[in-house]
C-alpha cells in the first residue's frame, strides 16, 4: 500500500510540471490594425515564432513577424514592416496537461521602409509590446496558438501603437510527460488448505 501511495504522489508531481521544458516552433499568420488617426490600411502578417517553457510558470516567446504597410489614401507609397518581438510569458495555468492561457509582455525592434519610418530611408525603431494568448496541443506534438498583442513602436515623432492577432500553428517538444497509473498489485496467493484427515 505504501509503494502504491508514492507512485500516486510521483504521478501527481510529474502532471505539475506539465509545460516545464516544453520548446516549439511554429508558422504564425495574422492580422494588424492601426489606431484610426494614422489613416493606415489594415494588413495581413506572417512569419516565425519559437519558444520554450523554462518552468511550469515562466516562459520565452520570440517571433519575426512582417506586413506590408501603406497610409489609406490614393497613391499613397507602399512599404514593409518587420518586427521582432521577444517576449516573457506568465502562464495563468501552471501544471495544466493542455491548453493554458498566458500574459505576454516584452521589447524588440522594429524594421520600417520609409516614409513610414519618420524619416528618408528605412531604419529600425525600438518597440514594446504586451497581449494575452492560448496555447495547447490539439494532437501530440502539434502546437495552437491565438494571441492578441498592442505593439507600441518608436518614431521620431512619437509613438505609434498598432494591434496584432495572430494564428500559430507549429512542431512541440520536450516537457515532462505524466506517468502512466500504476498497475494494481497481483492478489496475494490464498494459503494452502491443510489436508484431510
Amino acid at each position: 500500500m505504501k509503494r502504491i501511495l508514492q507512485i500516486l504522489l510521483a504521478g501527481t508531481a510529474l502532471t505539475l510540471s506539465a509545460q516545464q521544458g516544453t520548446a516549439w516552433v511554429a508558422g504564425e499568420l495574422g492580422g494588424t490594425g492601426w489606431r484610426s488617426v494614422w489613416n493606415l490600411k489594415d494588413e495581413i502578417h506572417y512569419g516565425l515564432g519559437v519558444g520554450h517553457w523554462y518552468t511550469d510558470r515562466w516562459g520565452l516567446d520570440l517571433r519575426l513577424l512582417q506586413n506590408d504597410i501603406q497610409y489609406s489614401g490614393p497613391n499613397a507609397p507602399s512599404g514593409k514592416e518587420t518586427h521582432l518581438l521577444v517576449s516573457g510569458l506568465f502562464n495563468l495555468r501552471p501544471g495544466a496537461d493542455n491548453w493554458y492561457p498566458y500574459l505576454a509582455a516584452g521589447v524588440g525592434g522594429t524594421n520600417l521602409d520609409a516614409p513610414y519610418s519618420g524619416q528618408s530611408s528605412s531604419a529600425t525603431r525600438f518597440n514594446y509590446h504586451a497581449g494575452a494568448g492560448m496555447m495547447g496541443k490539439p494532437v501530440e506534438h502539434v502546437l495552437f496558438d491565438v494571441s492578441v498583442k498592442a505593439v507600441q513602436v518608436n518614431l521620431p515623432s512619437g509613438h505609434r501603437t498598432e494591434a496584432m492577432a495572430t494564428i500559430g500553428l507549429g512542431y512541440t517538444w520536450g516537457g515532462v510527460q505524466a506517468v502512466a497509473p500504476a498497475a494494481a498489485p497481483a492478489p496475494a496467493p490464498e494459503p494452502p488448505k491443510p489436508a484431510a484427515p
